[in-house]
């Protein structure tokens, strides 16, 4: 009868360990920029906007906050759309942050039609919508 609570005690244990790994090891962000104050270190998912008013995430002005972000790892890095957008804003997207990574994106996430969806599928983006573990910068 002591086994068997030793056991049921273990396996407790393993679940309690394994979901708090899981909550540390894939959490994310989302709408972030480098105008924004946003503490993004501890994140696996980032997030980020590639337009904020007049400026754009490829701007000279953002090149050393774009290094930060990529050395900041590991984590992944992806397109997040706030608003619902046209197919050639999302390809306006793709270009900014082929422009600020020297690399394609993977991921997007955000405001998207079906419309967009298929361009994303068409374009190889790879959407995520589960929101688990998700918060917003401000």
């Amino acid at each position: 009868m002591n086994g068997i609570w030793i056991w049921f005690i273990v396996i407790i244990v393993i679940i309690v360990a394994v979901v708090l790994y899981y909550k540390k090891t894939y959490n994310q962000i989302a709408n972030v920029y480098p105008t924004k104050d946003c503490n993004y270190q501890d994140y696996y998912y980032l997030w980020l906007n590639m337009k904020d008013g007049d400026t754009t995430l490829a701007d000279q002005a953002y090149n050393q906050w774009n290094t930060d972000v990529l050395l900041s790892g590991p984590n992944r890095i992806g397109i997040y759309v706030s608003d619902p957008v046209s197919n050639d804003v999302l390809a306006e997207y793709v270009d900014i942050y082929n422009k600020a990574f020297n690399f394609d994106p993977s991921y997007i996430r955000g405001s998207l039609s079906d419309e967009n969806k298929n361009w994303c599928k068409r374009n190889g983006l790879q959407i995520k919508s589960g929101t688990s573990n998700l918060s917003y910068c401000n």
